[in-house]
């Protein structure tokens, strides 16, 4: 979803418009966000739960994002970028931007420009728009975790939390964001995604409260509520797919969401420069291709032995503090 969706961007056609866009006046790659984020929010908090362990939270959350996005802009810097740029090699190693690259965005500090790659392209000169998100599902694991290590995390205050989210989007005096612009909307993805998880036991997951949502949000399509009644209603419906039998068929075996997500946007930027006369249809099909592609390598190769490893080393790090405590209580 958001290749298919960032294509209007990075490969405009024109009289093409986008599946969701035309359903609801949203983007298909703002929509998939948003259920990365809400997804997110589900499930690193029924780990968080599990687990009960801040260093085996932060450990694992570490070796889950960080390898595979530090390969992806290591390569991009210093692999795809000197073969993509129309600098000479002398020129492009000797740019600073060039390493600023490789250095701002591992610390989460985003540059999207590499020099002389994607100058000519009609989204110009941003090497990976998708990065842009990455700080705020970082922000949004650090309050989850801040909120369980004080022992607020729990089911009445992520309902007051998402009141507030909802309130200041909708009010005419915004506290939490002045644009009320994606990080809002972020947020309130994921808070959902908490939500969903704390109350899990009282909720009925059925296919006639989203209904009753979009039809709400078609009704009240002019007021601002409306855009946050068509997020839980895509939740629900998310929720609802997941527990039906057939659809649960299609579960691959391979979990290839977050590299197609890192390798997506670069990949389809990269076959514009060297396909610019294609329609966009060709650029979606084939992004997605070869996304997958990466995806699957980046699977296998990077982020399967980094989770082992990282719950390893949560599990060995918490056992060492146990013990640490233990000692000291003793004294």
């Amino acid at each position: 979803m958001v290749i298919y969706g960032h294509a209007t961007t990075i490969s405009p056609q024109a009289g093409y418009v986008d599946f969701f866009e035309y359903l609801i006046g949203v983007n298909s790659s703002s929509v998939a966000v948003w259920i990365f984020f809400f997804l997110s929010g589900l499930l690193i908090t029924n780990s968080l739960l599990a687990k009960r362990s801040v260093t085996i939270f932060i450990v694992s959350r570490f070796f889950r994002i960080c390898p595979a996005l530090f390969v992806l802009i290591f390569i991009t810097s210093y692999v795809l970028g000197p073969l993509l740029s129309r600098d000479d090699l002398s020129v492009y190693f000797g740019n600073k931007y060039t390493h600023d690259y490789f250095f701002r965005n591992i610390r989460l500090s985003q540059q999207y420009f590499l020099p002389g790659v994607f100058t000519f392209n009609p989204y110009r000169e941003v090497v990976n728009g998708s990065l842009w998100s990455i700080p705020y599902e970082i922000y949004a694991y650090f309050i989850l975790l801040i909120s369980f290590f004080f022992g607020i995390l729990n089911r009445w205050s992520i309902l007051v939390f998402i009141f507030i989210v909802g309130f200041d989007f909708v009010s005419p005096f915004p506290v939490l964001s002045l644009d009320r612009g994606a990080p809002l909307y972020l947020l309130f993805s994921f808070s959902l995604g908490v939500f969903f998880t704390l109350w899990a036991d009282r909720l009925i997951i059925d296919i006639k409260k989203p209904m009753i949502l979009i039809f709400g949000y078609y009704v009240l399509g002019g007021l601002k509520i409306a855009i946050l009644m068509i997020q839980v209603s895509i939740f629900y419906l998310v929720l609802w797919l997941s527990i039906q039998k057939w659809f649960l068929n299609f579960k691959p075996k391979y979990d290839l969401s977050y590299g197609v997500y890192l390798w997506g946007f670069v990949i389809a930027q990269s076959l514009v420069m060297f396909f610019p006369d294609s329609n966009i249809y060709f650029h979606q099909f084939f992004s997605i291709s070869i996304s997958l592609i990466f995806a699957y390598f980046s699977c296998i190769l990077i982020e399967r032995p980094c989770v082992r490893l990282g719950f390893g080393t949560g599990n060995l790090i918490s056992k060492f503090f146990d013990k640490l405590k233990s000692r000291m209580a003793s004294l």
